[in-house]
């Protein structure tokens, strides 16, 4: 992965991110705490997610799915990681 590829990723991740947290904001400023509630959980289980994925210590696998969305548009990718304590 050169730099361009890594600034590539950066700059999806983040306007992901800003989505968002911009349909967040407009569910406050309609006030739809419901709708915002739904959004926010919505987003810490994906973030958690991440996490997890990050956790298993495969390298090349977290940063294929992280970067399938930002290269095939027309797809979404989705995943769960089960683990056991």
């Amino acid at each position: 992965m050169n730099e361009k590829d890594v600034i590539l990723l950066l700059q999806h991740y983040r306007h992901d991110l800003m989505n968002h947290l911009q349909i967040i904001h407009g569910y406050l400023s309609m006030n739809k705490p419901d709708r915002v509630e739904s959004k926010v959980k919505e987003s810490l289980d994906y973030y958690n997610e991440e996490r997890k994925l990050m956790h298993l210590q495969g390298t090349l696998l977290t940063l294929w799915v992280i970067q399938f969305n930002v290269y095939y548009e027309d797809f979404r990718l989705t995943y769960q990681i089960h683990t056991e304590n």
